[in-house]
């Protein structure tokens, strides 16, 4: 929860690495015969459609398997002014539509372990725990001085409706570790068959953190205050000036975005797929010193395939 991608993004994406955010699948038939069926990881800013494919499975089958792979062009944490490309995984296993482990569900930014509490018709509810990412220093320039966010063990839950062709989820996660808070999204959208095997959704969020997340996001304590001071008194070219200053900011909004992807099914198992979106921080995420963009965009495309 929180931060941007790791080393790696798979950080960001099975976070924001994959968050805030909502697996979800779709069904649909073609030509009266393929059922297509859309699975997308839900970011903050982007929803990822990892799989539009022919369902190939015999209907029997306890096991549902995507994996694909791709590149996504994140900002290096929230609230940067510098963006960079990362290697994005796109997979996700189910165990009898009960039990999954790929992106998280709830809006934890990272990887989880989860199962439907509640699946019938179109109400679904999850429960899971997981991973999410970590924030180092050596980031970005404006987080000189600032201390390490560590990796997290997260918890949390989600409540989605999608009665087809729109769809909506209200989702809590909670950190566990590294004095992390709580955040809170709702989010709307619309999927459609474009045409052929285009597959196109259209999402809109708002995400919520509570005073501790927002701190552990956007703030800076009186030592990370300190020490960025004495880093920019011996002429630290990394930071501007103002941005010494310790930040304490209350919970409430921490971004609103929107976004648009595209999936198109190549062939029985295959499928490709692109995205993008903006977002856009809060006004108490917004005024931290660390934040130098307000506006955060990301990109990406990747290639899938289900089993």
């Amino acid at each position: 929860m929180g931060g941007s991608p790791n080393s790696s993004p798979v950080d960001l994406t099975y976070q924001k690495l994959c968050t805030r955010y909502t697996v979800r699948c779709m069904s649909h038939t073609m030509n009266g015969r393929s059922h297509m069926r859309v699975v997308c990881i839900t970011l903050p800013i982007a929803v990822v459609p990892i799989g539009l494919i022919a369902q190939a499975t015999p209907p029997h089958s306890d096991w549902s398997v995507s994996i694909g792979s791709g590149a996504i062009v994140v900002p290096r944490y929230a609230g940067a002014e510098q963006y960079q490309v990362w290697p994005m995984p796109m997979s996700q296993v189910t165990y009898r539509d009960r039990v999954y482990l790929g992106p998280s569900t709830v809006g934890a930014l990272g990887a989880g372990l989860g199962a439907y509490v509640v699946r019938s018709g179109a109400l679904r509810m999850t429960a899971e725990v997981g991973l999410g990412a970590n924030r180092p220093a050596r980031r970005a320039d404006a987080l000189a001085g600032m201390d390490d966010r560590d990796l997290l063990a997260t918890a949390g839950a989600s409540l989605t409706y999608d009665p087809g062709p729109v769809h909506g989820t209200i989702a809590w996660a909670r950190g566990l570790n590294d004095h992390a808070g709580s955040i809170t999204s709702a989010r709307f959208g619309v999927t459609r068959l474009v045409a052929g095997h285009l597959m196109a959704t259209t999402d809109m969020v708002a995400v919520f953190a509570d005073a501790r997340q927002m701190r552990r996001e956007f703030g800076i304590t009186d030592a990370e205050a300190s020490s960025r001071r004495a880093l920019l008194s011996t002429g630290d070219r990394r930071l501007r000036p103002g941005e010494e200053n310790a930040y304490r900011p209350n919970g409430g909004l921490s971004e609103v975005g929107a976004s648009v992807a595209l999936a198109y099914g190549l062939r029985r198992r295959w499928s490709i797929v692109g995205f993008g979106g903006v977002s856009w921080l809060g006004d108490k995420a917004a005024g931290s010193p660390l934040v130098r963009r307000r506006e955060q965009l990301t990109a990406g495309l990747g290639l899938a395939w289900r089993r």
